[in-house]
């Protein structure tokens, strides 16, 4: 008979129980959050990725409330690190976009757009947001290209078409503005 590894079945058990607790913090604090309790539901996701740090949807969600409190800085880690665990959480480096481009740091807010389109290229929203971005840092033509692309994704997206044709008034080309209205 072979002997197991006592400190793989504590190493393995401690995971388990790590993994629960987290499962007990992160309900606690959607609990919290629902109530309206902000500040409570930031402390128990806190202690549900001090349990359990492998977790990306409770540093995303941690992110979430952060930023619902303007904690931007603390609201960047947490989206760090949920898409250090998970490379391909688009709503994450979404998140991170946008704080990032709030703060002015427009170069990281595209790079994370791009980001989310190298992955789901089929993202209205996110074509949106980096065409905003464009136009705010004066690329207007690719701004126009990449509104143009969110309508194409989704047909019905006003804002998208707001957008653009506010871009086309700024070039006096009053027939595209026209009809992108």
């Amino acid at each position: 008979m072979v002997r197991k590894n006592s400190r793989s079945g504590e190493r393995k058990s401690k995971e388990k129980t790590g993994k629960r607790l987290s499962e007990h913090y992160s309900l606690e604090a959607a609990v919290f959050a629902e109530a309206g309790n902000i500040d409570r539901a930031i402390q128990s996701f806190e202690k549900a990725v001090a349990v359990d740090p492998n977790s990306a949807d409770n540093f995303y969600n941690l992110g979430v409330l952060l930023t619902s409190r303007s904690k931007l800085p603390q609201a960047i880690d947490s989206y760090e690190k949920a898409v250090a665990i998970n490379p391909f959480f688009t709503e994450a480096y979404n998140n991170l976009g946008g704080i990032l481009k709030e703060l002015g740091n427009y170069d990281d807010a595209i790079a994370n757009y791009e980001k989310v389109l190298s992955i789901n290229p089929k993202s209205a929203e996110t074509c949106y947001n980096l065409a905003s971005v464009l136009a705010k840092i004066g690329n207007i033509n690719k701004a126009i290209e990449t509104y143009q692309k969110a309508i194409k994704i989704q047909p019905g997206f006003l804002d998208a078409h707001n957008n653009l044709g506010n871009l086309y008034l700024e070039l006096s080309n009053w027939q595209k503005a026209a009809n992108s209205f």
